[in-house]
């Protein structure tokens, strides 16, 4: 880190440092410093193969049935050689954060080179923030099997596409019996394994990456070190760090364990007129999906549909932090007897794409008519574990489009400055990019774990 921070001031010394007229002395190109540095606030990001877009649509072949063999006669056809192919398509999103120094800031630094340098670092972590969240949780409006609603400026990660393709056996709960919470075993780790790597041939040589909170990986940093072995003397430091599972590397990630309080706040639930709702008691929690993940879900509401009243509409306190919020479901009261029933987006938008406004209401009119039974709410302590493949062919990659003007996007984040007409400097880092899984199923996510 050092040295890149090194690398880095080198680099925007050159490329900022002024005579007093805010002319460059020596022209550098910064992408490649914060590229590099956006990698180590990110490493997920870093892993993460990029590949070129067909444009703002990008399609995907997905291979949905391998090639197989049998025994056959010398002069028989072959039954038994054809793979099956589909399409998946991926709209390319615009990820954009901006940063500026005013006159004040200017002076006010032991420099000019460091007021500005200060700022795109800020915005280098914000931007590395935002990829790890969309790689993860990023849900757009493109999911059929459960009518996710999604956010259309989004675009989808890995939950979504588990979502998508394999719901039912990849997207595991450590708490099936509907306790209290389990805490992590190494069977539950080798169960998400099996689910994937070892269930599928073909994604048998791809990447794979575990991500864990910190306190969840040296929870499993505990569980694999338990060795006796009989020596005369040893001398050592205490603190044992696995960085490896089944040859996997174990990835501390802050996006994988809520924080201690439950957002959204406020949660309350009304029956209002229309809707198509069978009468009934129904119970719900809301959870906020934040830059940094699922947080712990708001506590248990419930209302009665009758009559014309046939829409229950949930109404909270707004997470300024939220950029999605997850509805679950059910006829019985308990986390076990609820369902996932939809994610939608935390902000309105403007026609021209501008935020707006917060979301802080969500009608269940009967439109969506089934939960993901499977998926149930995170209460305290209790976190998500990820399995993710890297490969390109099956896995996670990230389409890189060729903008319509300059010059193709090679390293992921462009750095553009912005003209301004007062004593400022503006500049804005961009992305354009989304996230392709071509087969949902060779991820795994564990969730509501518990470390201890």
């Amino acid at each position: 880190m050092e040295d890149r921070k090194k690398i880095r001031a080198s680099q925007l010394r050159k490329a900022l440092a002024t005579t007093g007229s805010g002319q460059y002395l020596v022209p550098e190109d910064l992408e490649p410093a914060i590229r590099d540095y956006l990698w180590y606030l990110s490493p997920l990001t870093e892993r993460i193969q990029n590949v070129r877009a067909d444009g703002h649509l990008h399609k995907v072949v997905r291979r949905t049935a391998v090639n197989t063999g049998w025994f056959e006669g010398e002069s028989t056809d072959p039954t038994y050689s054809q793979s099956t192919y589909d399409q998946r398509q991926v709209e390319v999103k615009i990820i954009r954060t901006s940063g500026k120094v005013t006159d004040f800031q200017q002076s006010a630094s032991r420099s000019f080179v460091d007021a500005v340098a200060a700022e795109i670092d800020s915005a280098t972590m914000a931007l590395a923030d935002l990829f790890e969240f969309s790689a993860m949780y990023g849900m757009s409006d493109d999911l059929t099997t459960y009518d996710i609603t999604g956010d259309a400026y989004q675009y989808t990660g890995v939950y979504g596409w588990m979502l998508q393709d394999a719901v039912t056996n990849n997207i595991r709960d450590a708490n099936s019996n509907a306790a209290a919470g389990a805490t992590v075993t190494l069977s539950m780790l080798d169960q998400m394994y099996a689910q994937t790597v070892g269930k599928y041939r073909n994604f048998m040589r791809d990447p794979y990456m575990w991500l864990m909170s910190q306190d969840m990986a040296d929870k499993v940093s505990g569980l694999q070190t338990r060795v006796t072995r009989e020596v005369q003397s040893l001398e050592y430091e205490g603190g044992f760090v696995m960085n490896l599972y089944k040859n996997i590397p174990i990835l501390p990630s802050q996006f994988c364990a809520p924080g201690s309080s439950a957002s959204p706040t406020g949660l309350s639930a009304a029956t209002v007129n229309g809707g198509s709702l069978s009468d009934d008691q129904y119970f719900y929690r809301v959870a906020a999906i934040t830059m940094y993940g699922e947080q712990i879900a708001a506590a248990e509401v419930n209302a009665t549909t009758s009559g014309t009243h046939s829409t229950v509409r949930l109404s909270w306190t707004a997470d300024a932090n939220a950029k999605l919020y997850a509805i679950y479901k059910g006829t019985t009261t308990g986390d076990g007897n609820l369902g996932l029933l939809d994610v939608v987006a935390a902000k309105s938008y403007s026609a021209s794409g501008a935020v707006s406004s917060n979301v802080t209401s969500y009608d269940d009119d009967g439109t969506i008519t089934s939960t993901v039974t499977t998926i149930q709410p995170l209460d305290s302590g209790e976190e998500t574990v990820w399995l993710i493949n890297l490969g390109v062919p099956y896995g996670v990659s990230r389409p890189v489009l060729i903008p319509s003007k300059g010059t193709p996007v090679d390293n992921l984040v462009r750095y553009e400055e912005i003209p301004v007409a007062t004593d400022e400097h503006a500049f804005r880092l961009k992305s354009y990019h989304a996230v392709q899984v071509p087969r949902g199923e060779s991820c795994a996510v564990l969730r509501r774990a518990k470390a201890s």
